[in-house]
Protein backbone atom coordinates (compact mmCIF):
# COMPACT_ATOMS: atom_id res chain seq x y z
CA UNK A 1 0.00 0.00 0.00
CA UNK A 2 1.31 3.44 -0.92
CA UNK A 3 1.66 6.38 1.41
CA UNK A 4 -1.71 7.41 2.83
CA UNK A 5 -2.82 10.96 2.12
CA UNK A 6 -4.50 13.64 4.20
CA UNK A 7 -7.62 13.30 2.05
CA UNK A 8 -7.82 9.57 2.85
CA UNK A 9 -7.34 10.22 6.58
CA UNK A 10 -10.14 12.79 6.39
CA UNK A 11 -12.46 10.30 4.69
CA UNK A 12 -11.78 7.62 7.29
CA UNK A 13 -12.26 10.06 10.18
CA UNK A 14 -15.36 11.63 8.63
CA UNK A 15 -13.91 15.13 8.70
CA UNK A 16 -12.68 17.63 6.15
CA UNK A 17 -9.12 17.67 4.83
CA UNK A 18 -8.61 21.09 6.42
CA UNK A 19 -9.55 19.59 9.79
CA UNK A 20 -6.81 16.98 9.40
CA UNK A 21 -4.37 19.81 8.64
CA UNK A 22 -5.64 21.65 11.71
CA UNK A 23 -5.10 18.60 13.92
CA UNK A 24 -1.57 18.09 12.58
CA UNK A 25 -0.74 21.74 13.34
CA UNK A 26 -2.61 21.72 16.66
CA UNK A 27 -4.96 24.59 15.81
CA UNK A 28 -6.90 25.75 18.86
CA UNK A 29 -10.27 26.04 17.12
CA UNK A 30 -10.54 22.24 16.70
CA UNK A 31 -12.18 20.47 19.62
CA UNK A 32 -10.20 18.10 21.84
CA UNK A 33 -12.58 15.26 20.99
CA UNK A 34 -12.00 15.70 17.25
CA UNK A 35 -8.24 15.98 17.75
CA UNK A 36 -8.16 12.77 19.77
CA UNK A 37 -10.17 10.85 17.18
CA UNK A 38 -8.17 12.07 14.18
CA UNK A 39 -4.81 11.54 15.93
CA UNK A 40 -5.77 7.95 16.71
CA UNK A 41 -6.45 7.30 13.01
CA UNK A 42 -3.22 9.08 12.01
CA UNK A 43 -1.23 6.79 14.33
CA UNK A 44 -3.11 3.70 13.23
CA UNK A 45 -2.42 4.29 9.54
CA UNK A 46 1.06 5.75 10.00
CA UNK A 47 0.23 9.01 8.26
CA UNK A 48 3.17 11.40 7.89
CA UNK A 49 2.25 14.93 6.72
CA UNK A 50 4.26 16.39 3.85
CA UNK A 51 6.63 18.81 5.56
CA UNK A 52 6.43 21.49 2.86
CA UNK A 53 2.63 21.52 3.08
CA UNK A 54 2.77 21.43 6.84
CA UNK A 55 5.15 24.36 6.96
CA UNK A 56 3.03 26.42 4.60
CA UNK A 57 -0.08 25.81 6.67
CA UNK A 58 1.38 25.92 10.15
CA UNK A 59 2.71 28.36 12.64
CA UNK A 60 6.27 27.04 12.12
CA UNK A 61 6.36 28.05 8.49
CA UNK A 62 9.46 30.27 8.86
CA UNK A 63 7.87 32.50 6.22
CA UNK A 64 7.57 36.27 6.59
CA UNK A 65 5.28 38.43 4.52
CA UNK A 66 6.43 41.64 2.86
CA UNK A 67 3.54 43.70 1.53
CA UNK A 68 4.17 46.94 -0.32
CA UNK A 69 1.33 49.11 -1.57
CA UNK A 70 1.71 49.97 -5.24
CA UNK A 71 2.57 53.62 -5.95
CA UNK A 72 4.54 55.58 -8.55
CA UNK A 73 7.46 55.57 -6.12
CA UNK A 74 7.65 51.78 -6.35
CA UNK A 75 7.75 51.62 -10.13
CA UNK A 76 10.02 54.62 -10.67
CA UNK A 77 12.44 54.55 -7.74
CA UNK A 78 15.35 52.36 -6.74
CA UNK A 79 14.55 52.88 -3.06
CA UNK A 80 11.90 50.16 -2.87
CA UNK A 81 13.83 47.64 -4.95
CA UNK A 82 16.76 48.08 -2.56
CA UNK A 83 14.46 47.79 0.46
CA UNK A 84 12.95 44.52 -0.81
CA UNK A 85 16.36 42.98 -1.46
CA UNK A 86 17.70 44.09 1.92
CA UNK A 87 14.68 42.67 3.79
CA UNK A 88 14.99 39.32 1.98
CA UNK A 89 18.73 39.11 2.72
CA UNK A 90 18.28 39.92 6.41
CA UNK A 91 15.43 37.43 6.77
CA UNK A 92 17.45 34.66 5.10
CA UNK A 93 20.30 35.21 7.55
CA UNK A 94 17.84 34.44 10.32
CA UNK A 95 16.48 31.33 8.61
CA UNK A 96 13.31 32.87 7.20
CA UNK A 97 11.91 32.99 3.70
CA UNK A 98 10.10 36.14 2.52
CA UNK A 99 6.90 36.07 0.50
CA UNK A 100 6.71 39.44 -1.28
CA UNK A 101 3.51 40.97 -2.63
CA UNK A 102 2.86 44.31 -4.31
CA UNK A 103 -0.69 45.35 -3.44
CA UNK A 104 -2.69 47.24 -6.03
CA UNK A 105 -5.55 49.55 -5.11
CA UNK A 106 -8.22 46.99 -6.05
CA UNK A 107 -6.76 44.18 -3.93
CA UNK A 108 -8.43 44.75 -0.58
CA UNK A 109 -7.93 42.34 2.32
CA UNK A 110 -4.96 40.65 0.63
CA UNK A 111 -2.78 40.93 3.73
CA UNK A 112 -5.59 39.70 5.96
CA UNK A 113 -6.08 36.57 3.85
CA UNK A 114 -2.46 35.50 4.11
CA UNK A 115 -2.37 36.15 7.84
CA UNK A 116 -5.65 34.36 8.49
CA UNK A 117 -4.78 31.19 6.60
CA UNK A 118 -1.47 30.78 8.42
CA UNK A 119 0.74 31.05 5.35
CA UNK A 120 2.98 33.59 7.07
CA UNK A 121 3.98 34.08 10.69
CA UNK A 122 4.22 37.84 10.58
CA UNK A 123 4.52 40.65 8.09
CA UNK A 124 6.32 43.85 7.18
CA UNK A 125 4.05 46.42 5.52
CA UNK A 126 5.24 49.51 3.65
CA UNK A 127 3.86 52.20 1.38
CA UNK A 128 0.25 53.18 0.86
CA UNK A 129 -1.73 55.92 2.48
CA UNK A 130 -0.79 57.10 5.94
CA UNK A 131 -3.93 55.53 7.39
CA UNK A 132 -4.48 52.67 4.97
CA UNK A 133 -7.89 51.12 5.69
CA UNK A 134 -6.76 47.50 5.77
CA UNK A 135 -3.88 48.30 8.11
CA UNK A 136 -6.24 50.15 10.44
CA UNK A 137 -8.44 47.03 10.61
CA UNK A 138 -5.42 44.82 11.28
CA UNK A 139 -4.49 46.94 14.30
CA UNK A 140 -7.35 45.26 16.14
CA UNK A 141 -5.91 41.77 15.63
CA UNK A 142 -3.07 39.85 17.26
CA UNK A 143 -1.07 39.33 14.07
CA UNK A 144 2.60 40.29 14.35
CA UNK A 145 3.34 43.28 12.10
CA UNK A 146 6.06 45.84 11.46
CA UNK A 147 4.86 49.00 9.72
CA UNK A 148 7.46 50.86 7.65
CA UNK A 149 6.93 54.56 6.87
CA UNK A 150 3.29 54.17 7.74
CA UNK A 151 2.04 55.66 10.99
CA UNK A 152 3.61 58.09 13.39
CA UNK A 153 1.34 57.08 16.22
CA UNK A 154 -1.09 54.39 17.20
CA UNK A 155 -3.60 55.16 19.90
CA UNK A 156 -3.08 51.92 21.79
CA UNK A 157 0.45 50.59 21.53
CA UNK A 158 0.24 46.82 21.17
CA UNK A 159 2.94 44.23 21.74
CA UNK A 160 2.35 42.65 18.31
CA UNK A 161 2.85 45.88 16.31
CA UNK A 162 6.07 47.81 15.76
CA UNK A 163 6.90 50.86 13.65
CA UNK A 164 10.07 51.64 11.68
CA UNK A 165 10.11 55.06 10.03
CA UNK A 166 12.74 57.13 8.30
CA UNK A 167 13.25 60.48 10.01
CA UNK A 168 11.60 62.27 7.10
CA UNK A 169 11.01 65.47 9.03
CA UNK A 170 14.64 65.86 10.06
CA UNK A 171 15.88 64.96 6.59
CA UNK A 172 13.81 67.67 4.94
CA UNK A 173 14.80 70.13 7.63
CA UNK A 174 18.50 69.37 7.04
CA UNK A 175 18.14 69.79 3.27
CA UNK A 176 16.30 73.10 3.48
CA UNK A 177 18.48 74.50 6.25
CA UNK A 178 21.59 73.58 4.25
CA UNK A 179 20.33 75.52 1.23
CA UNK A 180 19.55 78.50 3.44
CA UNK A 181 23.00 78.37 5.03
CA UNK A 182 24.41 78.40 1.47
CA UNK A 183 22.67 81.75 0.95
CA UNK A 184 19.43 80.66 -0.72
CA UNK A 185 16.12 82.11 0.44
CA UNK A 186 13.88 81.41 -2.56
CA UNK A 187 13.68 77.60 -2.40
CA UNK A 188 11.32 75.77 -4.73
CA UNK A 189 9.95 72.51 -3.31
CA UNK A 190 8.66 69.59 -5.41
CA UNK A 191 6.40 67.61 -3.10
CA UNK A 192 5.29 63.97 -3.08
CA UNK A 193 1.85 62.37 -2.99
CA UNK A 194 0.07 64.19 -0.18
CA UNK A 195 -1.51 61.01 1.25
CA UNK A 196 1.91 59.51 2.03
CA UNK A 197 3.38 59.93 5.50
CA UNK A 198 6.87 60.58 4.10
CA UNK A 199 5.57 63.39 1.87
CA UNK A 200 3.73 65.05 4.76
CA UNK A 201 6.71 64.85 7.09
CA UNK A 202 9.13 66.22 4.50
CA UNK A 203 6.90 69.20 3.79
CA UNK A 204 6.75 69.88 7.54
CA UNK A 205 10.54 69.75 7.73
CA UNK A 206 10.84 72.19 4.82
CA UNK A 207 8.44 74.60 6.50
CA UNK A 208 10.18 74.33 9.87
CA UNK A 209 13.57 75.21 8.39
CA UNK A 210 12.07 78.28 6.71
CA UNK A 211 10.39 79.34 9.93
CA UNK A 212 13.52 78.99 12.06
CA UNK A 213 15.49 81.01 9.53
CA UNK A 214 12.77 83.69 9.45
CA UNK A 215 11.87 83.10 5.80
CA UNK A 216 8.17 83.49 4.94
CA UNK A 217 6.57 80.32 3.60
CA UNK A 218 5.31 80.85 0.04
CA UNK A 219 2.72 78.41 -1.34
CA UNK A 220 3.61 79.46 -4.87
CA UNK A 221 6.97 77.75 -4.41
CA UNK A 222 5.35 74.37 -3.67
CA UNK A 223 4.93 72.19 -6.78
CA UNK A 224 2.85 69.01 -6.85
CA UNK A 225 4.71 65.78 -7.44
CA UNK A 226 4.22 62.04 -6.98
CA UNK A 227 7.78 60.87 -6.25
CA UNK A 228 8.38 60.18 -9.98
CA UNK A 229 10.93 61.77 -12.30
CA UNK A 230 8.42 62.19 -15.15
CA UNK A 231 5.94 64.10 -13.01
CA UNK A 232 8.72 66.29 -11.60
CA UNK A 233 10.04 67.05 -15.08
CA UNK A 234 6.58 68.05 -16.33
CA UNK A 235 5.90 70.10 -13.21
CA UNK A 236 9.21 71.90 -13.51
CA UNK A 237 8.65 72.63 -17.21
CA UNK A 238 5.27 74.22 -16.49
CA UNK A 239 6.71 76.29 -13.65
CA UNK A 240 9.55 77.64 -15.80
CA UNK A 241 7.15 78.61 -18.59
CA UNK A 242 5.63 81.28 -16.36
CA UNK A 243 8.20 81.99 -13.66
CA UNK A 244 11.85 82.99 -13.40
CA UNK A 245 14.36 80.40 -12.24
CA UNK A 246 14.62 80.32 -8.43
CA UNK A 247 18.06 80.09 -6.85
CA UNK A 248 17.46 76.66 -5.28
CA UNK A 249 15.28 73.55 -5.48
CA UNK A 250 14.58 70.84 -2.91
CA UNK A 251 12.85 67.72 -4.27
CA UNK A 252 10.96 65.21 -2.13
CA UNK A 253 13.14 62.36 -3.45
CA UNK A 254 16.08 61.80 -5.76
CA UNK A 255 13.97 60.68 -8.72
CA UNK A 256 11.99 63.93 -8.53
CA UNK A 257 15.25 65.88 -8.37
CA UNK A 258 16.55 64.04 -11.43
CA UNK A 259 13.36 64.78 -13.38
CA UNK A 260 13.53 68.44 -12.44
CA UNK A 261 17.19 68.60 -13.46
CA UNK A 262 16.28 67.32 -16.94
CA UNK A 263 13.76 70.12 -17.35
CA UNK A 264 16.23 72.71 -16.09
CA UNK A 265 19.03 71.55 -18.40
CA UNK A 266 16.75 71.51 -21.46
CA UNK A 267 16.26 75.24 -21.00
CA UNK A 268 20.00 75.80 -21.03
CA UNK A 269 20.45 76.44 -17.32
CA UNK A 270 23.49 75.10 -15.50
CA UNK A 271 23.54 73.25 -12.20
CA UNK A 272 24.66 74.46 -9.70
CA UNK A 273 25.78 77.77 -11.31
CA UNK A 274 22.23 78.90 -12.13
CA UNK A 275 20.24 76.85 -9.61
CA UNK A 276 21.20 74.59 -6.70
CA UNK A 277 19.37 71.25 -6.34
CA UNK A 278 19.08 68.76 -3.49
CA UNK A 279 17.21 65.44 -3.31
CA UNK A 280 16.31 62.82 -0.73
CA UNK A 281 17.11 59.05 -0.44
CA UNK A 282 20.64 58.79 -1.87
CA UNK A 283 19.78 56.09 -4.39
CA UNK A 284 22.66 54.67 -6.43
CA UNK A 285 22.05 56.78 -9.55
CA UNK A 286 22.42 59.99 -7.52
CA UNK A 287 26.18 59.54 -7.35
CA UNK A 288 26.42 58.58 -11.05
CA UNK A 289 24.71 61.48 -12.81
CA UNK A 290 26.50 64.70 -13.77
CA UNK A 291 26.70 66.74 -11.73
CA UNK A 292 26.50 64.30 -8.83
CA UNK A 293 23.40 64.96 -6.74
CA UNK A 294 23.58 66.42 -3.26
CA UNK A 295 20.99 64.56 -1.22
CA UNK A 296 19.76 63.25 2.12
CA UNK A 297 20.82 59.67 2.76
CA UNK A 298 18.10 57.38 4.06
CA UNK A 299 19.54 53.88 4.38
CA UNK A 300 17.27 51.07 3.17
CA UNK A 301 19.75 48.64 4.77
CA UNK A 302 19.12 50.09 8.23
CA UNK A 303 15.37 50.08 7.69
CA UNK A 304 15.44 46.47 6.50
CA UNK A 305 17.68 45.31 9.34
CA UNK A 306 15.55 46.97 12.02
CA UNK A 307 12.26 45.76 10.50
CA UNK A 308 13.34 42.13 10.20
CA UNK A 309 14.95 42.19 13.65
CA UNK A 310 11.77 43.43 15.31
CA UNK A 311 9.52 40.96 13.49
CA UNK A 312 11.71 37.92 14.12
CA UNK A 313 12.08 38.83 17.79
CA UNK A 314 8.30 38.99 18.13
CA UNK A 315 7.91 35.61 16.39
CA UNK A 316 10.80 33.67 17.94
CA UNK A 317 10.99 35.06 21.43
CA UNK A 318 7.68 36.82 21.99
CA UNK A 319 9.90 39.56 23.41
CA UNK A 320 7.81 42.18 25.17
CA UNK A 321 10.72 44.59 25.54
CA UNK A 322 11.17 45.37 21.84
CA UNK A 323 11.18 49.11 21.21
CA UNK A 324 7.77 50.09 19.84
CA UNK A 325 8.95 52.72 17.38
CA UNK A 326 12.30 53.31 15.69
CA UNK A 327 13.27 56.37 13.68
CA UNK A 328 16.05 55.64 11.21
CA UNK A 329 18.45 58.56 11.19
CA UNK A 330 19.36 60.45 8.02
CA UNK A 331 22.42 62.43 6.92
CA UNK A 332 23.30 65.11 4.42
CA UNK A 333 25.47 63.91 1.52
CA UNK A 334 27.25 66.89 -0.06
CA UNK A 335 28.12 66.46 -3.71
CA UNK A 336 28.08 68.82 -6.70
CA UNK A 337 24.57 70.23 -7.21
CA UNK A 338 24.58 72.91 -4.51
CA UNK A 339 26.62 76.10 -4.71
CA UNK A 340 26.94 78.94 -2.24
CA UNK A 341 24.99 81.93 -3.51
CA UNK A 342 27.12 84.96 -4.37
Amino acid sequence: MGRITAAEIAKIAGVSRSTVTGVVNDYSFISDETKKRVKKIIEEYGYEPHMAARNLAGKNSKILGLFIYHTKEITDSHYYSNLIIDIINNAQRKGYTVMTCIIKSDEEKKISKFLQNGTIQGTIISGGRENEQEIRKLLGTDYKMVLVDQMNSIDNMKENIKIVNRDNFRGAYLATDYLIKMGHSEILYISGSDYRLSAKERLKGYKKALEENKIIYNENLILDGDFSDKRAENTMNKYLENNPLPSALFAVNDMSAIGAIRAIKKRGYRIPNDISVIGFDDIYISSQIEPKLTTIKSSSKKIALESVEKLVQMIDNNNKDIEFKTLIDVELIERDTVKKKD
